[in-house]
């Protein structure tokens, strides 16, 4: 039994955090305050990175409104998802593609804390968002033989110091309960930074980027990236996953860029 001394020491250590705040859950996107009673009921856990009811709802999945094939946002989002016009005509290399939502406010401000600011936080939060979409689209992935992250060059994980593709893939790959197998590509030139550049610019910069391992061969592949924006990475990825072998490769990307169109 605790001494009266430790109990009130106790007492009084609870009451000041509870007054300063300390001990107050906060919105992993936003670090609003954020009580279990007022989170997402998706991010409710027992982790401590609980999304608020506010960004939740930003970074909600999309229902429609899209591409099948290539993710294109299309400006009505009550529409039912179907093919574009491009891919109808060219469809992508990629067997399907799973995203979450739209890359834009508290989804494009989460990401970059994650990606540039090391918030490993958000980015288990993000991880979370994409397993869940990609068994609520078990029928078109299948049950992969690996989840595969898009790799970074040596230079750029030293500099970074994690791959936030691979912190994504691990909670798809035990949702799922498939393995995670980051040795089938590997990234064997460091290209520049990708922002801002056009679709033929990324297409130039990623040529010879990847390198598939043998084991590829004969297996079905989900890769997983973080933001698709031209594709022209994720293009470069499967492409060298095909000609490795692979028989099929699926994509999951956390958020699609907002190219939207009329419809």
């Amino acid at each position: 039994m605790p001494s009266p001394l430790l109990t009130r020491i106790t007492h009084a250590l609870h009451t000041f955090s509870h007054a300063a705040g300390f001990d107050v859950r906060r919105c992993t996107a936003c670090g609003a305050p954020c009580t279990p009673e007022k989170s997402a009921p998706l991010m409710a856990r027992e982790d401590n990175s609980p999304l608020c009811e506010a960004c939740a709802d930003s970074m909600r999945p999309r229902k429609g409104g899209y591409c099948t094939r290539c993710g294109l946002i299309f400006a009505d989002e009550s529409l039912p998802p179907a093919p574009c016009a491009d891919c109808l005509k060219n469809p992508p290399v990629w067997d399907s593609l799973t995203f979450v939502t739209v890359y834009q406010n508290d989804l494009r401000h989460g990401m970059l804390r994650f990606k540039f600011h090391g918030a490993l936080e958000q980015g288990a939060v993000l991880g979370e968002l994409l397993a869940e979409r990609c068994l609520e689209n078990r029928k078109a992935i299948g049950t992969p033989d690996a989840v595969v992250p898009v790799p970074l060059h040596r230079g750029r994980l030293h500099e970074r110091g994690y791959n936030q593709t691979l912190e994504l893939a691990r909670p798809v790959a035990a949702a799922l309960g498939v393995p995670l197998m980051q040795h089938l590509l590997r990234r064997t030139a460091a290209t520049p930074h990708q922002i801002g550049l056009s679709k033929e610019q990324r297409n130039r910069n990623l040529q010879g980027a990847f390198a598939a391992d043998a084991a590829a061969r004969g297996k079905s592949v989900l890769l997983v990236d973080d933001i698709m924006t031209t594709g022209a990475t994720i293009q470069a990825a499967v492409q060298c996953l095909r000609t490795g072998g692979a028989d099929a490769v699926h994509v999951a990307v956390v958020g699609r860029t907002p190219d939207m169109i009329a419809r």
